[in-house]
């Protein structure tokens, strides 16, 4: 049996009848569009996603809360992982004005981050170890440099980004510089703001959440969330990444403040619900496969980011 054909009988055999009009291959997972037989009720297949990835031979699979328009006609979706054969390598011709490349969803969408766009100034990245987290945060920065940024600052209490530290590119690994710097940055945030100037400044805080639990005062959280704020509307774009989603940092608040919201392979539901308000991550095959959550989507889009071929090493 092929793959679509194990689908459609494992549902028949549960009472769905479903005909799988379309498979697409991509990176790190395929994707199949169903066509859902009329008086089935579309809600009632989420209960079979076990199933359905028993049928498959992969832990589990992902089925998109919306309908997705595929050549003006609805499917439901489903995406199962699978051992990707090819990367997705870091192309810098891609980036067009100020939109940074994220990656690629599985019908060859560019996946981009508009800088510009007022309903998307500031980023959370979530991912355990192994998830793609540190290559998509080099990849973005990398892309960044070429946007014409007038400073990247890096705060990078795990010392993965080292590396990195050039003219444009400033880094800062001790929890008491990040804590200077951050105190700085405000001020001269505020100093912009008053004398009406604006500024083109990449703001990447890796393990953000670590750093606000670790510091001896209250400072650091605050001073981050005056940036994310008041910054927008001055320029500064502000990255922040973590291993863990924390519920005590990662709050509704924060995620108002924060509305491009990507995840990686996380260990648990719980962690995909605090970053993207629904499971789904842990399903995820790792090195670059992710989810995203963007006002410019309409939905949580799964997508395989870039891989910087001369950071191998991260």
């Amino acid at each position: 049996m092929t793959k679509e054909q194990k689908i459609e009988h494992t549902l028949r055999t549960l009472g769905t009848i479903v005909n799988v009009a379309h498979k697409i291959e991509g990176y790190s997972s395929d994707t199949f569009l169903m066509e859902v037989s009329a008086g089935t009720k579309i809600s009632s297949v989420n209960k079979f996603r076990l199933d359905i990835a028993n049928a498959l031979s992969v832990s589990s699979v992902r089925i998109m809360k919306n309908l997705y328009v595929y050549k003006d006609k609805s499917y439901l979706c489903i995406e199962a992982t699978k051992k990707r054969e090819r990367d997705l390598i870091f192309d810098a011709s891609l980036l067009q004005d100020s939109k940074i490349p994220l990656g690629m969803d599985n019908f060859g969408n560019l996946i981009i981050w508009d800088i510009t766009n007022p309903s998307t100034p500031h980023m959370l990245i979530c991912g355990a170890t192994g998830s793609g987290k540190s290559v998509c945060i080099i990849s973005i920065i990398q892309y960044a440099k070429l946007a014409g940024f007038n400073e990247i600052v890096v705060f990078d209490p795990k010392y993965e980004f080292v590396d990195m530290a050039s003219d444009l590119i400033t880094v800062y690994n001790d929890i008491e510089d990040i804590e200077i710097s951050m105190a700085l940055m405000v001020d001269e945030m505020n100093d912009l703001a008053k004398n009406r100037q604006t500024i083109k400044k990449l703001v990447v805080f890796d393990e953000f959440a670590d750093a606000v639990a670790g510091s001896g005062s209250k400072y650091l959280e605050e001073n981050l969330k005056r940036i994310l704020q008041k910054g927008r509307s001055i320029g500064y774009r502000v990255i922040s990444a973590t291993q863990r989603a924390s519920t005590k940092v990662i709050t509704g608040d924060a995620k108002v403040n924060l509305p491009v919201q990507i995840c990686f392979r996380v260990p648990k539901e719980v962690d995909s619900r605090v970053v993207l308000d629904e499971i789904g991550a842990v399903s995820l095959s790792g090195k670059g496969d992710g989810l995203i959550n963007s006002p410019e989507y309409l939905g949580v889009t799964r997508f395989q980011a870039f891989w910087d071929s001369s950071w191998e090493k991260n």
